[in-house]
């Protein structure tokens, strides 16, 4: 199951190469910096290959999760992608990681700077509805979450695609988001993946509701949930279904389906990389159209969430979603309802990673050890002075900073001084990314 072929090479080795990059990119030459010092996966090739052809296997979903939109709606391929659209999605691209023909978007920007062939090469893949076939291959890397790095759910899979795959699947989710702000297709608790920024709106919401609830004397019970394997899980009929109904047309659906169709990733381990890996089920982590059809997916059990509430009673950032009730009652219903819902379409809830807080503003202010439960098993309960992440930022009652976030900000700082950047580019990388991170640490709550 093992493919002989070294790890992606990090231009962060090479003084010249690192310091080259930092003049064109900012923000990609720090990744390279903290890749190069990453912990890096070092579990079996052949279990990697055994567990990700599992966990991206086949899975099946229920047609009547969805409900058929209205007639009205525009097809979202209304029209042939024009240069001045192609042309600035290029230009904005981030010069990030390449595929597997390890073409990057600056040499793109030197072959085409114009766009023009770009723009004729993806217009016919919509007339045709089909992408080509080298498209569809991609290099996985794994990025490390918390817990036992031995354990492959600790690592989060990032899918390499070619740039010119990319840059177009660009194009396509601009159309998309457009489309969907348009026709309102999505909650309004749904921030991710979106063009404004959402997780400053969310985090004020729920620091919001917590106030209101201790300034009214009230209760609040907040859960936030864990999908496993969200992105990996979610069936691709599920995928086809939601567009479907949502009324994106016929065309989009077909170039969708195509681009998933055959779809194969070799995932990056130990020093190697499996053999390739068809992707039947989930979207791909890395890819720029995954989002937003992700968001489109679990719409309708976000919105059975929100109900006829006009306070906020769930939000979402894609797959993280923290729900907000008035009472312990409401809480558990919700869970319940998110639950079985989410099943409909083979995505399960992990109550091992999941968290519930209950908070009373009567006295004596504080927080209630009262027990939420998914699937009959109980959740971690958010005790005064203990903190949980959300999109980013700690929330409790309270809080204690969490000072392994302090450490991860210390070797920020360490991997930027030891670096090989010229002096004035650690100077800059340090006032740029290094100060203000320190800054944001020490605002602890929501």
């Amino acid at each position: 199951m093992i493919v002989n072929n070294n790890d992606l090479p990090s231009v962060a080795d090479d003084a010249q190469a690192i310091q080259m990059l930092f003049k064109r990119n900012r923000k990609r030459a720090i990744r390279e910096i903290l890749r190069n010092v990453a912990e890096r996966c070092m579990i079996s090739p052949t279990y990697i290959f055994d567990y990700f052809s599992t966990a991206w296997g086949p899975a099946t979903s229920d047609p009547t999760y969805y409900t058929e939109a209205e007639d009205g709606r525009v097809e979202v391929l209304d029209r042939i992608f024009s240069v001045k659209e192609v042309a600035t999605k290029l230009k904005k691209a981030d010069n990030t990681s390449p595929g597997p023909d390890r073409i990057t978007y600056h040499h793109w920007r030197q072959i085409d700077p114009s766009a023009k062939t770009l723009t004729t090469i993806f217009n016919l893949c919509l007339e045709f509805k089909k992408i080509p076939e080298d498209w569809k291959s991609a290099t996985t890397i794994l990025i490390p979450k918390d817990g036992d790095a031995a354990d492959p759910r600790n690592w989060r899979p990032i899918a390499l695609s070619n740039t010119l795959y990319k840059l177009f699947t660009k194009c396509l989710a601009a159309r998309l988001s457009d489309w969907c702000s348009r026709y309102d297709v999505l909650s309004h608790c749904q921030k991710g993946f979106l063009p404004h920024d959402g997780v400053l709106e969310h985090n004020y919401a729920l620091k919001n509701a917590e106030l209101t609830a201790r300034e009214k004397k009230k209760e609040i019970c907040i859960a936030w949930v864990d999908v496993s394997n969200a992105f990996g899980a979610l069936p691709h009929s599920a995928i086809f279904d939601a567009l479907h109904n949502a009324k994106v047309g016929q065309g989009f659906v077909e170039l969708v389906r195509d681009i998933y169709c055959g779809s194969t990733t070799q995932v990056l381990t130990n020093g190697t990389r499996t053999e390739e890996i068809p992707i039947l089920s989930g979207v791909k982590q890395g890819c720029p159209l995954s989002g937003i059809l992700f968001n489109i997916a679990i719409d309708p059990t976000i919105r059975r969430l929100q109900g006829e509430a006009t306070e906020h009673r769930v939000l979402a950032f894609a797959d993280d979603v923290a729900i907000i009730a008035q009472s312990p009652d409401e809480l558990q219903q919700q869970l319940n309802l998110i639950s079985e819902d989410f099943e409909r379409i083979s995505l399960m809830l992990n109550p091992a990673k999941s968290v519930s807080f209950h908070l009373s503003g009567a006295a004596t202010v504080g927080t209630r050890d009262t027990l939420f439960y998914i699937n009959d098993q109980p959740l971690r309960v958010l005790k005064e002075f203990e903190n949980h992440k959300f999109l980013g930022k700690p929330v409790g009652y309270n809080p204690i900073p969490d000072f392994n976030d302090i450490n991860a900000i210390g070797k920020l700082g360490k991997a930027i001084a030891e670096s090989l950047l010229a002096p004035w580019q650690k100077l800059d990388a340090l006032k740029c990314f290094f100060y203000p991170t320190m800054q944001f640490a020490e605002n602890w709550h929501v």
